[in-house]
């Protein structure tokens, strides 16, 4: 195997506290605006009109929002300094709004309803805490039945099996749902057609408590993959066209924030959703099968592919007729090389029966999915 070059250090999420932002707000008309915010951030607050009531889940909570009608009663009070202080008053602003924000300690001071955008990411950033700074890792075909979608599963799998949060992503309305690849086709949880309307920020972890986790199937005998749940969104056998560019954004933005590794599993056409996977995109593994005509095909596929996309790697699957070496095909895509692949026999048994590939840690596919997460992820966080 021919190894690349390290991903970029990922972050980890923090251990979230359970505290709920703190709504400091007496007015009807002003509460309902950062009610209106909260609802649509889907942050739950606690709201307590009477600042003296306030002192211990001042300190707690991720995040204060200090209604301009309560600020003189706060700063009154006498609570202590802390980060993460917002002061809330209505347009038009009244110009002694400042020096009553400087009174709480407010290191913003927003005006409603012009505000509300503002004030629905930053209830969600303090109720997600530090997040994680993923991986994006886009896997494409150089050809039709390249074997992209089963190593995109089996880099999940991987993932998940080596205790990292994983994300997978169908993004092939044509490719038959990576549900049955994973045995997932019965497990509840939202799907591409109930998700594609998906605009702006969506909570990450809102997201991953609604998607399938998991095979549900009676008396299955499948392999654990851990403590550590392997969300799936996938595609299914509906009449979706293909999934929405502003989709395709606001899920990759939460997946980002809520795991160590996002795979997405792209066609091979050129689509606006697989554009703005590729442009976030932290590397990209083209798959090939080793062919001359696959090789040929996946020279078109690599040129679409660069367009968007700002690392580009080749994996190369199995020993074709003319036994090209992985060197030469690299060579001949002006790709590097990040590994190979032996033939795996059971791969095709195994996805029939929907047993999730690389599911044991053994054989060629899960050989080549333990490299590429080490060499991909673990080796730029020292892990490995």
């Amino acid at each position: 195997m021919s190894g690349g070059q390290p991903l970029g250090a990922q972050g980890s999420g923090a251990q979230r506290s359970g505290a709920r932002p703190l709504v400091l707000i007496a007015d009807n008309d002003l509460l309902d605006d950062v009610l209106r915010a909260s609802a649509a951030a889907s942050v739950p607050v606690e709201v307590v009109p009477d600042p003296g009531a306030a002192r211990r889940a001042w300190s707690d909570a991720p995040l204060v929002v200090v209604g301009d009608d309560t600020a003189a009663a706060v700063a009154q009070v006498g609570l202590p300094r802390r980060s993460g202080v917002v002061l809330v008053g209505r347009e038009p602003p009244d110009p002694d709004i400042w020096q009553r924000g400087l009174q709480v300690g407010a290191e913003d001071v927003v005006f409603v309803p012009e505000a509300d955008e503002w004030l629905a990411n930053r209830l969600a950033d303090a109720a997600e805490g530090e997040v994680r700074t993923g991986a994006l890792i886009c896997v494409v075909g150089g050809r039709g039945g390249a074997g992209a979608s089963t190593l995109a599963a089996g880099l999940a799998v991987s993932g998940t099996r080596r205790g990292l949060s994983c994300l997978l992503v169908d993004a092939d309305p044509l490719g038959g749902g990576l549900d049955l690849a994973l045995g997932y086709e019965n497990t509840d949880g939202l799907r591409w057609p109930q998700l594609a309307e998906s605009r702006g920020r969506i909570s990450a972890a809102a997201l991953q408590h609604a998607l399938p986790t998991g095979p549900s199937r009676r008396g299955s005998r499948l392999p654990s993959l851990g403590a550590v749940p392997l969300p799936l969104i996938s595609c299914d056998r509906t009449d979706l066209a293909d999934v929405p560019a502003d989709g395709m954004a606001a899920i990759l933005d939460a997946g980002l924030r809520g795991a160590d590794l996002v795979i997405v599993d792209l066609p091979r056409c050129r689509s606006a959703a697989g554009e703005v996977a590729l442009a976030r995109s932290t590397v990209t593994l083209l798959v090939v099968p080793a062919e001359v005509r696959a090789t040929a095909a996946a020279g078109r596929v690599a040129e679409l592919v660069a367009v968007s996309a700002t690392d580009v790697r080749l994996v190369v699957r199995g020993s074709g007729p003319s036994r090209l070496r992985g060197e030469v095909i690299a060579q001949s895509l002006g790709l590097p090389l990040v590994g190979e692949m032996a033939p795996d026999p059971d791969i095709g048994a195994d996805l029939d029966r929907g047993l999730p590939p690389a599911r044991t840690g053994r054989g060629p596919l899960a050989e080549m999915c333990h490299h590429l997460i080490g060499e991909l992820v673990f080796r730029s966080r020292g892990a490995a």
